[in-house]
């Protein structure tokens, strides 16, 4: 799993081109486990912002950077908020990058819509989650539950292109 997450990681921070940002932002961030995989891809002034609702997942990956990384974090900024309703203001992120957003967010199309809205004219969004196929029986059941949490690969897409993003790239 540890494999199959670092490989997940580095698609996304390449797909965004977070090397080339001068500001990204990462939600929802929870434990950094992304947010570790691109510190070392970044230049010291590149702003990170990390977005997550859990205040206990922010405060605790603080910690862990100043204490296990020497202090290493200071280009990054904390913010406990909800990615449905991103307290920023319009194009202000060279980068947005949401590993486990399409799961992890209920409602994530509106994490999707404000990340279009956030990020700069031309810049790159990247973000994952796990995909269930349209029609299958894992969708069906959820639907019946009310669960609205499972994207399929035909959503993801559609809600890309109706928020705006061009050049999309699913893998």
């Amino acid at each position: 799993a540890e494999r199959a997450n670092k490989s997940i990681t580095e698609i996304l921070a390449n797909k965004a081109r977070v090397a080339e940002a001068n500001k990204i932002l990462d939600w929802p961030t929870g434990k950094g486990c992304f947010l570790r995989t691109i510190l070392d891809k970044v230049t010291q002034d590149t702003l990170i912002v990390c977005l997550d609702i859990d205040f206990l997942e922010l405060a605790s990956l603080n910690e862990f950077l100043k204490r296990e990384r020497d202090g290493e974090g200071e280009n990054i900024l904390f913010v406990n908020a909800d990615a449905r309703q991103m307290p920023f203001n319009d194009k202000v992120f060279d980068a947005v990058t949401a590993w486990g957003g399409f799961i992890e967010v209920p409602e994530s199309p509106k994490a999707i819509t404000e990340s279009f809205r956030v990020l700069t004219a031309g810049r790159y969004f990247a973000g994952d989650g796990e995909v269930y196929k349209e029609n299958s029986e894992s969708m069906k059941i959820a639907e019946k539950l009310g669960i609205s949490s499972l994207a399929s690969r035909e959503r993801i897409e559609k809600c890309l292109m109706d928020v705006g993003f061009k050049n999309i790239f699913i893998e």
